[in-house]
């Protein structure tokens, strides 16, 4: 008996060694670039996984054999950072009076199709906030609706858009401050593009980059086959067919936005040295993803930095991610940040955070 604990808790401790080695390469598997290695998307997904299993690793150790416990402590520090990327803990503050309010919402479309008062709903929420930069994304507004949403927010805001060619995807920004300049930073396509809005903020430019990366473009059907599947609802011949289907999609766009990725980040190293800058929009991406740490590193992901919990944005069932970011150069110090759950029109939730100047950056 005595010989089968002990092999046993060999046999435990050799899979919690496995563990710990696969939550490394998952947590740091962001440094990979899609382009060269399409799975890599993959990865950053599972990633969760491995660390809820790598915590349940833990508490059996500590509750049966306490020394072994050292293997997972050992493995959540050497992953602190994407750990802490992907659910990050900080001590709650209220934003001081002097602190910049910035808004970062993809509104889809403006419920467009929909009836009048949840377009005009969300606009409300949006001048409600009172934010200082407000960027939207998917901000195409057809027919009508296009005359209420100008009407509305341009009389509260100085105004910036992207928008080039009918059928293009439409990036906006309103602003308090004036905006003396822009510029695109991607070819504009119907599921994504990039700008670069530079304001005028107390006598320096700050330069705001509003993005809406490539989505995996999944149809409605391929939406609710996914769901099929992860309810165990499809038979085994056919979820085996749709997640090749998915998976090839998932890489197809996670190659897309690697380029895209790279673009924005080789024309923010293009900026001089002290810009000041800030980073808003759809990333289409997870937080462990190399769209997420290409973008981001240089800056400081404001969620991360003051945010709590898993801050989930796209919430249309089976797919919960934190997919929406806003980021900000050294010379800003993120106070508060939250995902705001209280508006569902869109099939996002809007971020809305707090930023202030550091004195001495």
């Amino acid at each position: 008996m005595k010989k089968l604990k002990h092999f046993t808790s060999r046999l435990f401790l050799g899979a919690n060694i496995a563990s710990v080695a696969v939550m490394m390469l998952l947590g740091y598997s962001d440094r990979i670039s899609p382009v060269a290695h399409p799975m890599a998307v993959v990865l950053g997904l599972v990633f969760p996984f491995i660390l809820i299993f790598n915590l349940l690793f833990l508490i059996f150790w500590l509750v049966f054999k306490p020394k072994y416990a050292l293997v997972s402590i050992v493995g959540l520090l050497i992953c602190f950072q994407p750990v802490r990327t992907y659910a990050p803990l900080n001590i709650q503050r209220e934003p001081p009076a002097d602190a910049m309010k910035v808004l970062s919402y993809n509104v889809y479309l403006f419920a467009t199709f929909e009836e009048q008062e949840r377009t005009d709903s969300m606009l409300q929420y949006i001048i409600g906030h009172q934010a200082d930069i407000v960027c939207l994304q998917e901000a195409t507004a057809y027919g009508d609706k296009e005359q209420v949403v100008d009407s509305v927010l341009k009389a509260h805001y100085q105004y910036g858009d992207t928008t080039n060619r009918k059928g293009e995807d439409v990036l906006r920004i309103y602003s308090r401050y004036p905006i003396i300049g822009k510029k695109k930073l991607l070819p504009s396509s119907r599921s994504a593009s990039a700008a670069a809005f530079h304001l005028l903020v107390d006598g320096d430019t700050l330069t705001v980059v509003n993005c809406h990366l490539q989505s995996i473009g999944l149809s409605l059907a391929e939406k609710n086959a996914v769901s099929s599947m992860v309810h165990g609802e499809m038979e085994r011949d056919s979820a085996r067919e749709e997640s090749r289907n998915v998976v090839r999609k998932l890489c197809d766009a996670a190659q897309t936005r690697a380029l895209q990725a790279d673009d924005i980040a080789d024309y923010l190293a293009s900026l001089p040295a002290d810009r000041s800058i800030l980073v808003c929009g759809d990333f289409n991406d997870g937080p462990i993803s190399y769209t997420h740490h290409t973008i981001g590193r240089r800056l400081t992901d404001c969620f991360v930095a003051s945010g709590n919990g898993l801050g989930i944005s796209f919430h249309t069932s089976p797919f919960y991610f934190r997919i929406d970011n806003i980021m900000c150069s050294p010379d800003w110090e993120p106070v508060a940040c939250k995902i705001d759950k209280k508006i569902t029109i869109s099939d996002h939730y809007p971020v809305v955070c707090w930023i202030k100047k550091r004195a001495n950056p």
